[in-house]
């Protein structure tokens, strides 16, 4: 196998993705995502068999047309092989189709049929902190709280822009594990935030201030508050009747406290 430092890989996470294909044995599968540059390259090497999957051409199963529902998902057609289906995904945000595509991958190849894996995946509902809808005060509450990274973050920005809404809210958490381009990271987030038309950001937590400075620097009202609690106290007090909020930032940041102390003025 290539050494883990040749490849030119953005930070440490992608050398943990590379880790997992590097350990597999040669009758094993890699299943990868041909629309990431750097996880496309991992199986150049691999002795064993490789899977690519994406949005484009590149892979199969691939996605050949997304609608975005706003909160109600996602209508996806996804080709692999010779095999059609229409897929209405129930999970908010366009990255949720590559996780489709890669659970597609795998039962396609385990020789489930693919109207049978579409058939499965629309049952999913979204679980507890993982693109949840709520409605609460007349608005609109999407807690996506479970975990974040800058791509998923973007991803459900533009689906919080896409619905219809007096005010569209974004409550973002620190995203850890970043690395040395955590500054940087954030600040694009702010920055994609502000160009969707986020009309108002609260950063929460340590690097969260980046991404606050960042939103209000592209003329977007933006704050920034300590902990998630202080994030539930802003939206008890300024939530109304049509917004749409999301919450969303990394695991360790507990940003559902926030909606615990919203939620509690409501009982």
């Amino acid at each position: 196998h290539r050494d883990l430092h040749s490849f030119p890989t953005r930070r440490s996470s992608d050398l943990a993705k590379y880790e997992l294909v590097a350990s597999l044995p040669r009758h094993g599968v890699a299943f990868l995502n041909c629309d990431d540059a750097y996880v496309s390259q991992f199986g150049r090497d691999f002795e064993g068999k490789v899977v690519y999957y994406g949005r484009g051409p590149c892979g199969d199963p691939h996605a050949e047309s997304v609608e975005t529902l706003g909160a109600e998902g996602l209508n996806v057609k996804v080709r692999a092989g010779e095999q059609h289906c229409e897929l209405h995904l129930r999970l908010p945000g366009e990255h949720n189709t590559a996780n489709a595509l890669a659970a597609i991958a795998v039962g396609v190849e385990a020789g489930v049929p693919l109207a049978e894996c579409c058939t499965a995946l629309r049952e999913l509902r979204p679980e507890d902190k993982r693109g949840q809808v709520l409605t609460i005060r007349g608005a609109t509450i999407i807690n996506d709280a479970y975990n974040s990274n800058p791509e998923a973050l973007q991803s459900m920005i533009r689906t919080l822009t896409g619905i219809p809404a007096t005010r569209a809210i974004l409550v973002a958490g620190e995203m850890l594990e970043l690395g040395r381009e955590a500054e940087a990271l954030h600040a694009g987030c702010g920055k994609a935030a502000a160009k969707a038309g986020v009309g108002i950001v609260v950063g929460v937590r340590g690097d969260a201030r980046f991404l606050v400075e960042a939103a209000r620097e592209a003329g977007t009202e933006a704050l920034f508050v300590e902990t998630p609690e202080a994030a539930g106290e802003w939206l008890r007090e300024h939530l109304a009747p049509g917004d749409v909020v999301l919450l969303k930032g990394s695991r360790g940041v507990k940003l559902e406290r926030a909606l615990d102390v919203l939620q509690a003025q409501e009982k």
